[in-house]
């Protein structure tokens, strides 16, 4: 079940009486060195004017690094994609005053995580 869900109470006939949780869309938040915190989804707006990309994920590695997978599609001009995403990745870590090493691979497919959800942006590091 997606969204919010409520317990119910005794006190209450018809109406949530507490947020018992939420599910849905999980986003990771990428932690730096320093203590510089950015949020999983600030990585998925640069994929927004990209064409010839099916699938893709951002994901911090256990050493702090980040690689972006992309699964192309069709006849895309992979170069040009990737060299225009390597160029974004590593000016948006220089806005937001991180440094880490950055890489692209390309892959045929992004596994899916839990129940067959895809998750666009993983962090497995804890500084």
């Amino acid at each position: 079940m997606r969204g919010l869900y409520w317990s119910p109470s005794s006190t209450t006939r018809r109406c949530p009486s507490a947020l018992a949780g939420v599910r849905g869309r999980v986003t990771d938040l990428f932690r730096f060195d320093g203590g510089r915190i950015v949020h999983g989804e600030y990585f998925t707006h640069l994929m927004y004017d990209i064409t010839g990309v099916r699938a893709f994920q951002f994901r911090q590695d256990r050493t702090g690094g980040i690689t972006l997978y992309l699964v192309f599609a069709g006849a895309a001009d992979q170069s040009r994609i990737t060299r225009t995403l390597h160029q974004r990745l590593s000016r948006l870590l220089l806005e937001v005053g991180v440094t880490a090493p950055v890489s692209i691979e390309v892959t045929q497919e992004i596994p899916l995580v839990g129940e067959g959800k895809f998750r666009f942006t993983v962090s497995e590091y804890a500084p």
